[in-house]
This record gives structure tokens, C-alpha cells and sequence, in this order.
């Protein structure tokens, strides 16, 4: 856009970022060129668990009734030390296949 003449405020209202963030990454793309940019770095989400502790949960959900998703929560750090949000811990239950089932008293 700049060498298409566009002024760098234009630049920045346009793409709704500061215009030392235009003239940085001018300056960035003098320096390295295009192959920079084109760059893939994108690396996904693979969860907070791993594979082991994913199919130990599994195998405890199996065993064990949980009422809710906050007890889950609670072994995981219990057990790991690692810290899940109510909603990331659902996620993550939906995601080995596990739904919530509303518990109901019988004779």
C-alpha cells in the first residue's frame, strides 16, 4: 500500500493497527523480504494433556461418576497440577466423548 502511494495513517485506519506498526513492518520487509511473511508459523492446539494423561482420564471417567464438570477439574489438578477452566474442562470432555447426564434417583 505504501508503494502504491497510500500514506501510512491511511495505511493504519485501514488496517486497523498504529502506524509505527506500518513503518515496522516496512522496515521489516526491507530487511527480509517477502519470504518472511509467507512463512507458515501456525502450530495448533493440542490441548493441555497429553496423549497418557488424556487415556488416563478416560479410563477414570470410566470408573468413577462425576456429578460435574468442576469435580474433573479438581482431579486434574490434583492429579497433574494442571489447571482447566470450567468451559476448557467441558471442551475437553466433549472432545474424548464424553456428555453431561443429568443424574435421577430410582426405586
Amino acid at each position: 500500500m505504501l508503494h502504491s502511494g497510500c500514506r501510512a495513517e491511511e495505511i493504519s485506519v485501514y488496517l486497523g493497527i498504529s502506524e509505527g506498526t506500518v513503518w515496522n513492518y516496512k522496515k521489516q520487509y526491507e530487511q527480509e523480504g517477502i519470504e518472511k511473511y509467507l512463512e507458515d508459523n501456525y502450530k495448533a492446539y493440542t490441548g493441555k494433556l497429553s496423549k497418557e494423561q488424556e487415556t488416563e482420564l478416560e479410563e477414570e471417567l470410566e470408573r468413577n461418576l462425576y456429578h460435574s464438570s468442576k469435580e474433573v477439574v479438581c482431579w486434574i489438578q490434583e492429579r497433574w497440577g494442571i489447571v482447566y477452566s470450567l468451559e476448557g474442562c467441558v471442551k475437553l470432555l466433549h472432545r474424548l466423548g464424553f456428555s453431561y447426564r443429568k443424574t435421577k434417583l430410582f426405586p
